[in-house]
């Protein structure tokens, strides 16, 4: 398993945010990400940016596999090729509201 191109070898094939169905102070975000590499991968470490309108930063969150797979054991089986995954995260929202995002990979 490769840990060296994780961050380079994750393409971004979909992506949204939304108000959370249920929580009136959170909102939802999802994406689909694919490995690229024509090897299995470690799942990256994922930084979520969120920001307001004015594009100012409003806050940074690290997520660790454990935290956005679905099956958390599944963290040293690493992402097979062409393999689509994706990943759900609430978050609460205090302050400005988000109206956008970006994930960068480790």
């Amino acid at each position: 398993m490769s840990n060296t191109a994780a961050g380079q070898s994750i393409v971004l094939v979909g992506r949204d945010m939304h108000a959370h169905p249920s929580l009136n102070d959170a909102v939802v975000i999802s994406a689909m990400l694919r490995n690229s590499a024509p090897e299995t991968i470690d799942f990256p470490l994922i930084e979520l940016r969120l920001f307001d309108r004015s594009n100012q930063l409003l806050g940074v969150r690290r997520l660790s596999p454990e935290q956005y797979l679905a099956d958390p054991t599944r963290a040293a089986d690493g992402l097979t090729p062409g393999v689509l995954l994706p990943v759900v995260v609430e978050i609460a929202v205090t302050g400005s509201e988000p109206t956008g995002f970006e994930f960068r990979f480790f």
